[in-house]
């Protein structure tokens, strides 16, 4: 209730006219006709004169209208909350959702992706021919090493071989080294035999047994399997800190009806390389870098590419001397 409404009501309740009681209050009828309508407020020593009127306490006249407002002040408030808590609750439902198609977006881009490599690059070197370009650079403070390597793999009735190209510069202008390999001619220690080494430079050629050779397809290959595994444990949330700290950053590009994959792990906690990977229809990137800091800081970068061509079987087979 109003203090105006009080008023009102007080004065109906002692049964006196608006002049009665401007008489006991030495005012006017119309300032209490003013009162009673909202029209002015009574000053403070005249409310003091209207609480001993009517025998109750200046507190009693006028704290109606405030705990009224009071109470009005909490219903407003207590909306406001509400309010919020709806808020908080569709951003919630609209993050859960976006994680969700992230997710999904994902998982599709995966199986697109192990559809395109199984069918083009995963048995080079094993059932199918093609070329793979490695480009490898090793710096520390006092020396920077390059090495350029393109691998010609040809499988023709059965025979599988490979030739190893090592160029001076990255443009494979400059060759320097040719190593013929029989596939065929494997140890039990995954070792090769017969394997000729041919130095460019002075024509000189070695022949050698127990030929360790590093393929960088099963460097890739394990890549690719550990970039699958990244994502599927994403998705299932196994592991609570790699998925805090998963920077990935998957992306499909379709450009002039080809689709593009790319993808890099560069912060991840726990890894100490930095893998970044890119795929079309017709080669496969890889790109691992390695990073130490010790005495002295040491940067590696491989730098691989997959291409699947048929390499006709004269162009791997050892020239004749």
């Amino acid at each position: 209730m109003d203090l105006n409404e009080k008023l009102f009501e007080l004065r109906k309740k002692n049964n006196w006219s608006q002049e009665e009681l401007a008489e006991k209050l030495d005012v006017s009828r119309q300032t209490v006709s003013k009162w009673e309508s909202s029209k002015s407020i009574p000053e403070l020593d005249k409310l003091v004169k209207l609480s001993e009127i009517y025998g109750i306490s200046l507190d009693e006249l006028i704290k109606d209208k405030f705990q009224e407002k009071a109470v009005f002040n909490k219903k407003k408030i207590r909306i406001n909350w509400k309010k919020i808590l709806i808020i908080i609750v569709i951003l919630a439902f609209i993050t859960g959702l976006l994680y969700y198609l992230n997710m999904r977006r994902r998982i599709s881009i995966a199986k697109e992706i192990s559809n395109v490599y199984n069918e083009k690059f995963e048995s080079i070197g094993s059932t199918q021919s093609g070329i793979v370009y490695e480009d490898t650079i090793k710096r520390d403070l006092n020396n920077v090493e390059e090495i350029h390597r393109r691998y010609l793999y040809s499988i023709e009735n059965g025979e599988k071989r490979a030739c190893i190209t090592v160029f001076k510069d990255e443009n494979g202008i400059d060759p320097v080294e040719e190593i013929y390999i029989d596939l065929n001619n494997v140890n039990d220690n995954s070792t090769y035999n017969n394997v000729t080494k041919i130095d460019l430079n002075t024509n000189e050629r070695k022949v050698v047994n127990d030929y360790s050779f590093e393929s960088p397809i099963i460097k890739s290959t394990m890549c690719l399997n550990n970039y699958y595994g990244l994502i599927w444990e994403y998705k299932d949330g196994y592991d609570k800190e790699l998925v805090k700290d998963l920077g990935n950053k998957l992306t499909r590009v379709i450009n002039q009806n080809t689709k593009f994959y790319t993808w890099n792990n560069e912060k991840m906690a726990g890894f100490n390389k930095s893998i970044s990977f890119g795929m079309n229809n017709n080669y496969l990137l890889f790109i691992f870098e390695n990073c130490e800091e010790n005495i002295k800081e040491k940067r590696e970068i491989v730098r691989i590419r997959m291409e699947s061509v048929f390499v006709p079987i004269e162009n791997v087979k050892v020239p004749e001397e």
